[in-house]
């Protein structure tokens, strides 16, 4: 038996980030800069309002009630007007650039028109220079580092480097990770004739769990216990991906192959784990030594299989895209209930629910089914409940619990 701790280091040592590649500034959405961005110009680009107002030069409004000729208007995308006179001001909007002797924008909601037929506007406040406008290079300076190497880019990144011009950046590339299942106890969807068999799931939601982290999954199909096909398909697919993921075969029954073909293909690099945790406790392991492509042969049950996912393949991912292979943040929660559990060495990981209570505590409160078969019980849980060797969790205790979907919790 192994530690988690341990199965991950011997899962993660010696990976580092993929190569990097140029992508469309959209394409580069959940991944990882590889170099610094050095603005090339200065954001605002030029003085321009801050608010709809009137454009005008300070030393004009020394008192409340000062009356301006409106000499025009100008709006956002328009060239500035002509150069103000002393007592005038420009109808100003925002993101207008403001004209030559002007200073500041009075805002129109402190402002009323002298007349309806007169160009006239009353100044209600005192304006002070600088009021309501933005200056060149405020929110970016041309020849600065917008964002260092590493960064890994989000939605609002994408917005600033668009707001520079920028159409296309450097990135560490998207992981390719083939998917593959085994077993001869799995059908493919659409199998009129199950006849004791049941159809594959586990291959579904690993290339879905694959998209949510930002990987390219491959579907490399449903394979049945034939060691020698299961040998040839791994062999090819790692000549094309990056990490390959299986499902099934990485026990010790007889035709469990994963194992014995992850052996013979992986050489000294080959590990079979049984990792101190319930469920997901058999993992393989190893590199392919034909193409140098890490494979983790994952539990066949469909909970054990998603759980080893994360603990395992997601962080290994991670570092392959540049990203800091963290470990899972955990929280603490009130349990609504006893989780009994028997000493057996292992952290135990339970299904659960957990919504706030009226003080702001998370409530949690574990799922009837637990079996690492149940994957309904999987999907109708927003969180993972760890416990650790011991009896278990009495109600009122706080228990550490891994969320899996914040938009869930009520």
């Amino acid at each position: 038996m192994i530690s988690l701790e341990d199965a991950r280091s011997i899962v993660l040592d010696g990976h580092v980030p993929l190569s990097s590649e140029t992508v469309p500034l959209l394409e580069s959405l959940g991944l990882v800069l590889a170099k610094d961005i050095i603005s090339c110009c200065n954001v605002p680009a030029f003085v321009n309002s801050a608010m709809d107002g009137y454009a005008l030069n300070s030393s004009d409004t020394k008192e409340p009630g000062t009356r301006l000729q409106i000499a025009g208007i100008t709006y956002a995308g328009m060239p500035p007007g002509e150069t103000l006179m002393p007592g005038t001001c420009q109808r100003i909007m925002t993101g207008a650039p403001i004209p030559k002797g002007s200073d500041a924008v009075c805002i129109q909601e402190l402002t009323h028109q002298a007349s309806s037929v007169c160009e006239t506007v009353v100044i209600e406040a005192v304006v002070s220079k600088g009021d309501n406008v933005r200056q060149i290079g405020e929110d970016i300076s041309e020849g600065s580092v917008l964002f260092e190497k590493n960064t890994k880019v989000t939605s609002t990144h994408i917005g600033v480097l668009a707001s520079i011009g920028i159409g296309k950046v450097e990135v560490i590339r998207r992981p390719i990770v083939g998917v593959l299942s085994t077993g001869d106890e799995l059908s493919e969807i659409g199998d009129p004739s199950l006849d004791g068999k049941i159809w594959d799931s586990n291959r579904y939601s690993l290339i879905a769990a694959l998209k949510e982290i930002g990987a390219e999954p491959v579907d490399l199909g449903l394979i049945k216990d034939d060691l020698h096909a299961l040998r040839e398909h791994i062999t090819e697919a790692g000549r094309k991906c990056d990490l390959i993921l299986t499902s099934g075969g990485a026990s010790v029954g007889d035709a469990d192959f994963i194992s014995e073909i992850i052996a013979d293909l992986c050489g000294s690099s080959a590990k079979w784990m049984k990792v101190m945790v319930k469920p997901g406790k058999p993992l393989a392991y190893g590199i392919l030594s034909n193409s140098s492509t890490p494979i983790l042969g994952l539990p066949g049950n469909p909970v054990a299989a998603l759980i080893s996912f994360r603990m395992f393949a997601r962080p290994l991912i991670r570092k392959l895209m540049g990203i800091e292979p963290q470990i899972i943040p955990t929280w603490t929660g009130i349990a609504d209930e006893d989780f009994p559990r028997h000493i057996d060495g292992k952290l135990h990981i339970d299904r659960a629910r957990v919504a706030f209570d009226d003080q702001g505590e998370l409530r949690v409160s574990r799922s009837t089914k637990q079996g690492s078969h149940q994957l309904s019980a999987m999907a109708y849980s927003n969180a993972l409940i760890y416990l650790e060797d011991g009896i278990g969790i009495k109600v009122g205790d706080r228990v550490k619990i891994e969320l899996l979907d914040w938009e869930s919790i009520e």
